[in-house]
């Protein structure tokens, strides 16, 4: 901890703006990456979706082809 005070008495300005900027961007990429995942979930619960979609439709394309052959 002396190290990083020294450092920072010596460097000052540079010491203290890189701190600021590596906070800055850790915050920033934090909430990107909640962003993305939130995104990802999203995408998770529209896939579902389609799928179930799809199922369905194979089922009723399944059922007319049946009364289109049975005839």
């Amino acid at each position: 901890m002396e190290v990083l005070l020294d450092i920072v008495k010596n460097n000052g300005v540079w010491a203290t703006l890189f701190v600021f900027l590596l906070l800055y961007t850790l915050r920033q990429a934090e909430k990107r990456e909640e962003k993305l995942m939130n995104f990802i979930d999203e995408m998770s619960d529209n896939f579902e979706k389609l799928s179930w979609n799809l199922e369905k439709l194979a089922e009723d394309v399944d059922k007319i082809r049946e009364k289109v052959s049975g005839d």
